[in-house]
């Protein structure tokens, strides 16, 4: 299992750097991105390595690099399924083969960029909403109008869904939201 945004800390990935290709995977995540993948993942700061522009490809830097030093240790089983939360999906898509390593980082690179500059133009925010099912979540959204201006962003579980847009609307439908017993967090 491949985790998504929002697992970053300073430090990650420091100890999975000794396998060869484990290697190649920071090399190839560098080159592309354009920006030292490693240094950001091992020293910070905690604030850049937090901006999804940066935290998608380190994320995905860091997966990869635990895969190949797990399958080095030839610890995994011998047919392994792969799954991967959000952008882990394309780590999970380069373990399975579908995607070689600079296929991935290419993706994962021109997805952060987009996601970067949407998040700037729009002012956008997310929020978690806990306990609820996509129904309920929608039930509330159209009942405040906002159908269209709130959208459902993730379906995680059938206890849990991600809201996303404008951040003065989604927060008022998470104060909603709230008030009726679904707690929300906010998503960095």
């Amino acid at each position: 299992m491949f985790t998504g945004q929002g697992a970053q800390r300073v430090g990650m990935g420091s100890d999975v750097d000794e396998a060869a290709k484990s290697k190649a995977v920071w090399d190839c995540a560098c080159d592309i991105s354009g920006f030292d993948v490693r240094r950001m993942c091992w020293k910070g700061p905690m604030g850049k390595l937090s901006e999804t522009r940066y935290q998608q490809v380190a994320v995905t830097a860091v997966n990869l690099a635990s895969y190949y030093a797990l399958k080095a240790s030839r610890l995994l089983p011998e047919a392994p399924v792969f799954i991967g939360h959000s952008v882990g999906e394309y780590a999970a898509l380069h373990a399975s083969g579908a995607l070689d390593l600079e296929q991935t980082f290419k993706a994962v690179n021109a997805r952060a960029i987009g996601m970067q500059t949407q998040a700037e133009q729009t002012r956008g925010a997310m929020y978690a909403v806990k306990g609820g099912s996509i129904v309920q979540v929608n039930d509330v959204i159209d009942a405040m109008g906002l159908h269209g201006q709130v959208v459902i962003a993730n379906d995680n579980s059938p206890l849990q869904v991600v809201i996303a847009g404008n951040s003065g609307i989604v927060k008022q439908v998470g104060a909603e939201l709230s008030g009726r017993r679904l707690p929300t967090v906010r998503l960095g």
